[in-house]
């Protein structure tokens, strides 16, 4: 592997761990003034959420940037990836900040929204990278490195939370809340 290789390899996964440590920092800033305030189940769902979601982000982002199909594609097709997958990443931060039932009351955009953008993220980047793949050699990839699997998931989980939203008249709610990690 080349200089410019194992550089790439060393810092992208070291960046992403440090933007993943600021979202569990704006998590616990927000998770502790929410439980001192009494909110216990509803802060405690909502911090659930926030853990499982981020974790499975965080490891298969995780694991995507240390994978051998990752560190050998070309510059473009790599800062492609990262770039999204940074962009995930900072939707993961807000995630953190919005951990609480009061910080999504204060705030016309809150946790579901940007639990949305995540998942749209998600889902438009693999779709993007079946198209590019097919279209451009430049970031022609091997199709079982596209997690094309996570993409359905996510768009479930899309459609869900939307459906939701009708059922359910506020998700800040215990019942809302439960429904959400469901």
């Amino acid at each position: 592997m080349n200089n410019q290789l194992e550089r790439r390899a060393i810092i992208s996964p070291l960046f992403l761990a440090v933007l993943m440590g600021i979202a569990y920092d704006r998590m616990l800033e927000v998770a502790h003034k929410s439980l001192l305030s009494g909110l216990i189940v509803n802060g405690l769902l909502l911090i659930v959420t926030f853990l499982l979601v981020s974790m499975r982000f965080f490891i298969g982002n995780q694991l995507y940037l240390v994978s051998d199909d990752f560190k050998k594609l070309k510059e473009l097709a790599w800062l492609y990836d990262y770039f999204v997958i940074t962009g995930q990443t900072i939707c993961i931060v807000f995630l953190g900040k919005f951990s609480s039932v009061q910080a999504n009351g204060y705030s016309s955009i809150g946790f579901l929204q940007f639990l949305l953008v995540l998942y749209v993220i998600d889902v438009a980047w693999i779709i993007s990278l079946v198209i590019l793949s097919k279209l451009f050699s430049y970031f022609r990839r091997p199709p079982e490195s596209i997690p094309v699997k996570w993409a359905f998931l996510n768009t479930f989980l899309i459609f869900a939370i939307i459906i939701l939203n009708f059922i359910v008249s506020d998700l800040y709610s215990t019942t809302g809340l439960v429904w959400l990690l469901c």
